[in-house]
C-alpha cells in the first residue's frame, strides 16, 4: 500500500478512537428489600391465677386476627404463697421450654395474703421479713424467664371492694414493683389500677362507656374483672409490650 494511503488509514483510526465512547461501567446497587412477612416471634405466655383468667380474655379479644400468639396458662386459686399445693415457678420452668414464649405476662397474687413459718421464723404478711421472703419467689419468677431469653410484664394487683384486701394488694404490689426494679434489664411492672382504679387508686367498680352506658369493670364479688374490664386491661398491657419492643 502507497505510503500515502497509510497515512491516510491511521488518520481515520485515530479519529474513531479518540471519539469512541468509554465501555459503560456497571452499577452494582443493592438488592431492592424483599416484601416476605418475617415469621412472628414467639407467643406472649401469660400466667396466674383466676384474675390472670380474667386477663386473659382480654387479651384473647385485643390480639384477635393479630399475628401475635398467646398461651393462655392462667390457673384459678393459685399463687405463689403454696408451692406445695402449686409451685408457679417449676411450672414457668416447664412452660418456657414447652413454648419459647418472647414475652411473660403475669398477673397473680389474690391468693397470696398468707403469712410465712421459715427457719423456725414467723413472718407475718406485710413485715419487712414476708416482704423479703416472698420476694425471692417473685424473684424466681423473673429469673427463670430472663434466663430463657423472654422478657417477662408483671401487672399488679387492682384494688378490691373491702378496703382490708385493697390494702393487702398493696402490700404485695410493693414486692412486685421492687423486684420489678431489681430485674429492669428483663423485667417490667404494671400498676392495673390505674386502668381499674379510681383517681387516687380507690376500687371502681364500673365506668360511664363512650355512649354514656354504664360499663361494668368488676365482678360482682368485688374482686374479679368483667370482660370489658378485662379487655381495658389488656389494652394497657400490649400498649407497654409494645413501647417496650417486646411484643
Amino acid at each position: 500500500m502507497p505510503g500515502s494511503a497509510l497515512k491516510a488509514l491511521a488518520a481515520v483510526v485515530l479519529v474513531g478512537l479518540a471519539f469512541t465512547a468509554p465501555a459503560p461501567t456497571t452499577a452494582f446497587s443493592a438488592p431492592a428489600p424483599t416484601t416476605t412477612v418475617p415469621p412472628p416471634a414467639g407467643p406472649l405466655l401469660e400466667v396466674g391465677d383466676s384474675l390472670g383468667i380474667d386477663l386473659g380474655w382480654g387479651l384473647t379479644d385485643e390480639l384477635s386476627g393479630s399475628r401475635h400468639r398467646l398461651i393462655d396458662a392462667a390457673l384459678g386459686d393459685t399463687g405463689l404463697a403454696e408451692p406445695s399445693y402449686y409451685d408457679w415457678p417449676a411450672q414457668l420452668s416447664v412452660d418456657l421450654r414447652l413454648y419459647h414464649p418472647r414475652t411473660v405476662i403475669v398477673f397473680l397474687g389474690a391468693n397470696d395474703v398468707e403469712s410465712f413459718y421459715t427457719s423456725n421464723r414467723f413472718l407475718a404478711f406485710g413485715s419487712p421479713g414476708w416482704a423479703a421472703f416472698y420476694g425471692t419467689r417473685v424473684a424466681k419468677m423473673m429469673e427463670e424467664a430472663a434466663s430463657a431469653g423472654a422478657r417477662l410484664l408483671w401487672v399488679g394487683m387492682p384494688p378490691m371492694e373491702s378496703p382490708s384486701f385493697s390494702s393487702d394488694m398493696a402490700a404485695l404490689n410493693g414486692v412486685y414493683r421492687a423486684e420489678a426494679i431489681a430485674h429492669r434489664l428483663d423485667a417490667s411492672y404494671l400498676a392495673s389500677w390505674r386502668v381499674l382504679g379510681g383517681p387516687q387508686g380507690q376500687y371502681r367498680g364500673a365506668l360511664i362507656g363512650p355512649a354514656g352506658a354504664v360499663v361494668a369493670l368488676r365482678a360482682p364479688d368485688g374482686v374479679h374483672i368483667t370482660r370489658a374490664g378485662g379487655d381495658l386491661l389488656a389494652k394497657d398491657v400490649l400498649a407497654r409490650l409494645q413501647r417496650f419492643g417486646w411484643l
